[in-house]
């Protein structure tokens, strides 16, 4: 089984996303 760096990336940079897209709702229900 061989890992792709490129995929890799992709799944972090998704998986990052992910978060602040999190934090910003998280943000949005603190304000309202």
């Amino acid at each position: 089984m061989s890992f792709s760096p490129i995929l890799m990336v992709r799944e972090k940079i998704f998986f990052k996303g992910k978060i602040i897209r999190k934090s910003i709702l998280q943000k949005e229900d603190l304000i309202s």
